[in-house]
C-alpha cells in the first residue's frame, strides 16, 4: 500500500507486569471469536460502565480482566480494579477499560472480558460491556511470528526493510 510492505503498516509490542492478584470469582461479560490464520498476536480492547446505588458499597470493588479461553498457558491478562460507591443510595457510575496483547498460534480462539466483585455480595451492575479483538501478524521487530511469542520481547537486532523491488520483495537491512 503506497509503497509500504505489510509489516510496515502494523506491528504490536506490549509491556507490563501483574502486581495485583485477585481471589474474586470471575464471570464472562462478553466474548469474541477469531479464526487466527497464523502465529502472531491479538490486541484486545474493552470498555464497560459499572453502576451501583447500594449504600453497602462504601466502597465496593470491581475486578476485570481478559481471558484467552483457548490458551493453556498464561490465559489471563493482569487484573484491573475499580472502586465504586460512597455508602449512599446515589447512583454511581464508574467507567472501566482495558487493553492487552496475547501471543497466539493459528486456529480458532475465543477471548472474553470477565469481571467479579468484592465483596462477592456487592450489588454492581455492568452496563454495555464491549470487547474488540484485532489479529496482528507482526511483533515489535516487524518480523512475522513463527510461533506464539511474548509481544514485549526485544528483537535480537534492529530490523529494517529496503525499498520495494519490482518483484514485490524487500531486502532486510541490519
Amino acid at each position: 500500500i503506497d509503497g509500504l510492505h505489510a509489516d510496515e503498516l502494523v506491528r504490536v509490542g506490549s509491556g507490563g507486569s501483574e502486581v495485583t492478584t485477585s481471589n474474586v470469582t470471575f464471570t464472562t461479560l462478553v466474548d469474541v471469536d477469531l479464526d487466527i490464520p497464523a502465529s502472531g498476536f491479538v490486541l484486545l480492547t474493552s470498555q464497560a460502565q459499572f453502576k451501583t446505588q447500594s449504600s453497602a458499597c462504601a466502597p465496593c470493588y470491581v475486578h476485570f480482566r481478559f481471558h484467552d479461553q483457548t490458551a493453556t498457558t498464561t490465559p489471563t491478562s493482569p487484573v484491573q480494579i475499580a472502586s465504586i460507591g460512597f455508602g449512599t443510595t446515589d447512583i454511581i457510575d464508574v467507567p472501566g477499560s482495558a487493553t492487552w496483547v496475547f501471543p497466539v498460534t493459528a486456529g480458532p480462539r475465543t477471548f472474553a472480558l470477565e469481571s467479579g466483585t468484592f465483596p462477592s455480595t456487592a450489588s454492581i451492575a455492568v452496563v454495555n460491556p464491549v470487547i474488540t479483538a484485532l489479529f496482528i501478524p507482526f511483533g515489535p521487530s516487524g518480523a512475522a511470528q513463527t510461533a506464539a511469542a511474548t509481544p514485549n520481547a526485544a528483537p535480537a537486532a534492529p530490523v529494517r526493510f529496503g525499498p520495494l523491488r519490482s518483484d514485490g520483495s524487500r531486502a532486510i537491512i541490519r
